[in-house]
């Protein structure tokens, strides 16, 4: 039987995400945005783990869930406007 690991204290969070059109125009500009999208994050919130990631169908375009918290000690995500 598989055993799954739970780690209780550091929490994980799921994150739905929107892309605009004009955003990513090509694959290009969708590899240029990715990578500044995640060098922010790990600018904003060094302590931050990306567990997992997947484009998806819908009204949203990215499902990822990222585990702990920001810097400042709370539990949990700041909210950033770029979130």
């Amino acid at each position: 039987m598989l055993e799954l690991k739970r780690d209780i204290t550091r929490p994980t969070f799921v994150m739905l995400t929107r892309l605009s059109p004009e955003a990513v125009r090509s694959p290009k500009a969708l590899e240029d945005l990715e990578g500044q999208a995640m060098e922010r994050v790990r600018m904003e919130c060094p302590d931050v783990e990306w567990v997992s990631s997947y484009a998806i169908l819908g009204p949203c375009d990215y499902l990822d869930f990222p585990r702990k918290g920001c810097r400042d000690g709370e539990q949990g995500f700041n909210t950033h406007p770029y979130f």
